[in-house]
Order: structure tokens, then C-alpha cells, then sequence
């Protein structure tokens, strides 16, 4: 019976200790306990019964380069505009009706200066004039090795696991 429920090459896994479960004296046959090895299954790659792998595989030194880069644009949130008005209360041509930056002056014949249109002989009035516009444009980019490298050092490189013990079949 022993021959057909568990043939040679048979792996038995437990969480039962060796005092516990031993299938050399519960089952009958011969069976080696197995340590420190986890079962992997076979492909066209790994040979069924082969093995491989290190409990301490050495990392290959090695960088990790970053780069990034990028560009931007938009328009400026604020805006200082200025102009100067001088002598507004003029009663007579000739009183220094001045103005500067985004103020103009305007004669009284000019359809949109204030005062009469009749005269082309005095400044009657200003207008403000601040239409204009800003872009903002840039890229900048970034590279180089990270600060952190592979090293050469012994390092346990496992996945996350349960210890079982583990029996195989031998004859």
C-alpha cells in the first residue's frame, strides 16, 4: 500500500516535529528530511530533482540612473502699472498739462479726450492706456546616479515563507 499512496520520490510536507511525525517509522520506507531548501517547480529550465540557489546571494554592484526633465509656461499673476498726472486743474491753455507712463494726454478735438471737440487749441483731459501681456516659458532638466548603489555584500534575498518540515521518499 505504501508503494502506490507515496511511490519512491514522494515529498511529504508537515508542521508536525520530527518526534511527532517520522515517516520512516509511521509509514514504513525510506525518507530524508530536507532543511533549508524550499520546493520550486520544474520547467524547461530547471530540471525536475535539480537544485540551485544560495542562502547568501551576492548582489552584483551596480547604479540606478534617474533623469527627468521638463518645461512650463503661463502667465505672471501680478502686475505693477504706474503713470503720472500733473496739472488736471488747469482753467487755461498753456498750464503744463503733463502726463507719463501709462497716461496720455488729449486735446479737446480728439474723440475720446474729454472737453470740447470744437478747439484744437488746449488738452482737455488724459486716458490710461495699460493693455500689454507677459508669457513665461522655461524647461529645465535633471540627471545623474541615484545616491544609494548595489553593493557586493552577502545578502539574504528571500521571499516571505513558512517553515514546514519537509520529507522526501528516498527508497
Amino acid at each position: 500500500m505504501l508503494n502506490i499512496a507515496h511511490p519512491v520520490g514522494s515529498i511529504i510536507q508537515t508542521t508536525k516535529t520530527q518526534a511527532q511525525f517520522d515517516p520512516n517509522t509511521m509509514l514504513g520506507g525510506t525518507w530524508e528530511l530536507l532543511q533549508g531548501v524550499f520546493l520550486f517547480g520544474a520547467d524547461a529550465t530547471h530540471a525536475l530533482g535539480g537544485t540551485g540557489g544560495s542562502p547568501n546571494a551576492t548582489l552584483v554592484s551596480h547604479n540606478h540612473t534617474v533623469s527627468a526633465s521638463g518645461s512650463i509656461s503661463g502667465t505672471a499673476a501680478y502686475v505693477s502699472l504706474t503713470g503720472s498726472l500733473w496739472n488736471m486743474a488747469r482753467q487755461t491753455v498753456g498750464q503744463n498739462l503733463s502726463a507719463s507712463g501709462i497716461c496720455s494726454v488729449r486735446k479737446a478735438n480728439e474723440a475720446q479726450g474729454y472737453g470740447s471737440s470744437s478747439s484744437n487749441t488746449g488738452i482737455d483731459g488724459f486716458s490710461i492706456n495699460a493693455s500689454h501681456s507677459h508669457s513665461v516659458s522655461g524647461s529645465a532638466s535633471v540627471s545623474g546616479p541615484t545616491s544609494n548603489a548595489g553593493g557586493v555584500a552577502k545578502e539574504a534575498n528571500m521571499p516571505p515563507y513558512k517553515s514546514v518540515n519537509i520529507w522526501e521518499r528516498t527508497a
